[in-house]
C-alpha cells in the first residue's frame, strides 16, 4: 500500500507516494537534500535545475561506481568458488 510522506529537499516540500517505510523514504530524502546543497556550495550556480542535475549526475556516478565494484566482487567471488569446487 503507498503511503504519502512530506519531505523538504533544498528548501522545496514533496509528497512523495512510496510503498517502502517513512523513514527510508527520509533518507532518500535527506540524501538527495545533502548532494544538491554540495554541488550548490561547489559551484557558482544558482539555478535549482543546474543544481538538481549536477546532484544527479553525482549520484549516478557514486552508485555505477559501486554498482561496478559489486559486479568484481562478485565475479571475484565467483571465481574462487569453482576454483574451490575443482579442488575439493
Amino acid at each position: 500500500m503507498k503511503r504519502s510522506v512530506k519531505v523538504e529537499i533544498f528548501g522545496h516540500e514533496y509528497i512523495l507516494k512510496a510503498d517502502n517505510e517513512d523513514s527510508h523514504i527520509q533518507r532518500v530524502a535527506d540524501f538527495v537534500d545533502g548532494k544538491m546543497k554540495e554541488v550548490s556550495v561547489s559551484t557558482n550556480s544558482k539555478s535549482v535545475t543546474n543544481i538538481a542535475i549536477l546532484a544527479a549526475l553525482n549520484i549516478a556516478d557514486e552508485y555505477l561506481q559501486i554498482k561496478e565494484e559489486r559486479e568484481r566482487v562478485e565475479a571475484k567471488a565467483r571465481d574462487i568458488s569453482r576454483l574451490l569446487d575443482t579442488r575439493l
